[in-house]
């Protein structure tokens, strides 16, 4: 993030960019207006300089999110990354509140959102991380991720990923930095 673009770092065939997306209530910034820049990070965090950050208040759907694409065409489409080589996905973050660390793939995601998913869909599967004030590294492996039960079932399949997700219920208000992510 330190060269400041909304693009991932495109390494082993990954491209996409940064975004955040909402249930259309309350307030987030940046607003869910397409692509997102990293921030300044006060201070920094080690060597790093910048890092994503969204934060807002008083939705009253779902909530809100930071997001990115791992295969992303220049005509906007999606297909999937093949993740095989990889056991799980690892971060730095910090905030207020919490966020659902989720990793949409073909079988959850629907057609219209580069899936095979027809009904019930978005039931990714992923994991819940409590967010602190100070800097905390993460790592969530991929058989630690779940689907929440709210859809279709489908197999969890690392070679079918389309993208990384940070969901933010609408509890509270909040305010959430991710730096450094990377599949280990």
């Amino acid at each position: 993030m330190e060269d400041g673009d909304d693009e991932i770092c495109p390494d082993e065939g990954r491209i996409g960019d940064w975004y955040t997306f909402n249930d259309g209530t309350g307030t987030q910034t940046p607003p869910a207006s397409g692509e997102v820049a990293p921030a300044r990070i006060s201070g920094g965090r080690g060597a790093s300089h910048f890092a994503m950050h969204t934060f807002g208040d008083g939705c009253t759907g779902w909530g809100d999110a930071l997001a990115i694409h791992l295969n992303e065409a220049s005509d906007g489409s999606i297909a999937p990354f093949d993740a095989r080589a990889y056991t799980g996905i690892t971060f730095w973050a910090r905030g207020i509140g919490m966020t659902h660390f989720v990793v949409p793939e073909l079988g959850t995601a629907a057609v219209k959102d580069g899936g095979i998913c027809t009904r019930g869909c978005a039931d990714s599967y992923g994991a819940a991380v409590d967010l602190t004030a100070t800097w905390q590294q993460i790592t969530i492996p991929f058989r630690n991720l779940t689907q929440l039960g709210l859809g279709t079932w489908a197999p969890f399949l690392p070679s079918t990923i389309l993208g990384i997700q940070f969901l933010i219920p609408c509890e509270h208000a909040f305010d959430l930095w991710v730096d450094d992510i990377a599949l280990y």
